[in-house]
């Protein structure tokens, strides 16, 4: 109800940012007429500053290509892209710009159009975590900003990023981004912000929740209506957990196998292959849920997803990669109404460290069809705690003991209305795995297993076990 209310007031203000645009401004008479090769910064800049100066407005970019380093948007303005309007990141030696579009400490503005953010990102270097190469849009520290229709492309690193700043509406954008390493889609590190109707397809992670700040908690974000597609994890929380994430909630989403891969064939790394990653085109975890810096997730709902050519379903993790003693930790997640097809013997995880646990999590309404194979199991096999490492599906470097769901140092989860299916014949690993458990509720499940009796193993180091059908 809350989420719901809060959407409803983005909304709002989305079309008040409109009604304030009293006047216009087109860059064609700033100098900029998409036909010129040289940099058109200093024309688009010159609009958005006069614009801004005169109370606010809206800058209308003309169909045409646009050079540019970077744009600074300012209160006030939102800039309109005509559909054929291409605004490209254009290198100037010397100048390292954040990013093509910057929007820093910034108040009722945004961008709309159905034009085209380029950010050129295959000029840029290709390594894992290279510095200082330029996002497409950096919405940072600003307020009441709002995203519409627009396409964004070609990003050299994170293509569209919000950093401690609030009341951010996005709404029918289309990611595109598979030229260089760390493609995720939208990174959000923000309060209030509500994302809809999208489509993303990029090479590393597509909608990834952040908390970079240890000052600032991510809350307040809805998810919903959206097309997902990534060759690492559709939806992530926690790479970064510095400070921690409260009243989340996503809804209402289809993943499915990114466009292309320049970065990453999963089925082409030698431990990946002995586990059996199907195809060479798939994303990690559909659903990843990380807290391991010191922060903590709380209060999350996920439900209404479809997922294909993932390798895991649902992975969460609680760690401690942080160097002081402050421990990360789970608590009150719910996830229903998930239907997966798993394209790899990596089975969905739920698990916290000694000091850092995962906490009420419920589990329901889903049906997981899973690889079927992996090593045989009694479900005693030994699983490294990787306390410190960083989270992913395949951090343990095994499939896991469980073909379903492994869970270890975690309170009061429950499973229930499950359909843990593999093809063809029956799995040789159980269902249901788990390890220093107190609480868990298995109920209503379904598994590909001879009797119900061995379809949840290793529970003897567990408390407080039901198990019912």
């Amino acid at each position: 109800m809350i989420l719901k209310s809060f959407a409803n007031l983005l909304a709002f203000l989305a079309v008040s940012i409109q009604y304030v645009c009293a006047r216009d401004f087109n860059v064609a008479d700033f100098g900029a007429d998409g036909k010129s090769e040289t940099i058109a910064d200093a024309q688009i800049q010159k609009a958005i500053d006069e614009c801004s100066k005169s109370g606010g407005g809206e800058v209308r970019i003309g169909n045409g290509l646009y050079n540019c380093n970077c744009i600074r948007l300012k209160d006030g303005v939102m800039l309109n892209l005509d559909r054929n309007a291409v605004l490209k990141m254009t290198p100037i030696d010397g100048k390292k710009p954040t990013a093509l579009i910057l929007a820093d400490k910034v108040k009722n503005a945004g961008i709309k159009g159905f034009g085209t953010l380029d950010g050129n990102g295959t000029l840029y270097e290709r390594k894992d975590n290279f510095p200082g190469r330029p996002y497409v849009l950096f919405v940072k520290d600003s307020e009441n900003f709002s995203v519409e229709n627009v396409h964004m492309k070609n990003s050299a690193t994170w293509t569209f990023r919000i950093f401690r700043s609030q009341y951010v509406f996005v709404r029918g954008i289309k990611i595109y981004a598979h030229t260089n390493w760390n493609n995720d889609g939208i990174d959000i590190d923000g309060k209030n912000v509500v994302v809809s109707d999208c489509i993303i397809d990029c090479d590393d992670d597509a909608v990834c929740l952040k908390s970079d700040d240890d000052k600032f908690v991510v809350e307040n974000v809805s998810i919903t209506n959206c097309i997902i597609a990534s060759n690492c994890n559709p939806i992530k929380f926690g790479t970064a957990s510095r400070a921690g994430f409260k009243n989340i909630a996503i809804s209402n989403c289809i993943i499915r196998a990114a466009s292309e891969s320049n970065i990453r064939n999963w089925n082409s790394l030698s431990w990946m292959e002995r586990y059996c990653v199907a195809k060479p085109i798939t994303g990690l975890a559909g659903i990843a849920l990380e807290a391991v810096d010191g922060g903590f997730l709380e209060n999350v709902t996920i439900s209404n997803i479809v997922m294909t050519d993932i390798q895991t379903p649902i992975f969460i993790r609680a760690g401690h990669r942080n160097k002081d003693d402050k421990r990360s930790f789970i608590k009150n997640v719910v996830i229903r109404g998930i239907t997966a097809t798993a394209q790899s013997q990596i089975s969905s995880s739920i698990t916290g460290v000694e000091g850092g646990r995962v906490e009420n999590v419920s589990i329901s309404d889903c049906v997981f069809n899973l690889l079927d194979g992996g090593p045989s199991s009694d479900g005693t096999e030994k699983v490294p705690e990787e306390v410190g490492s960083y989270p992913e599906n395949r951090m343990f470097r095994t499939c896991l003991p469980s073909y379903g769901m492994y869970v270890r140092h975690a309170d009061n989860i429950t499973l229930r209305n499950i359909q843990f299916l593999t093809s063809p014949g029956k799995p040789s690993r159980p269902s249901v795995v788990s390890d220093d458990v107190s609480g868990l509720r298995i109920i209503d499940c379904v598994y590909e297993t001879p009797t119900f009796e061995i379809a949840c193993q290793n529970v003897q180091k567990s408390g407080n076990i039901l198990l019912g059908k």
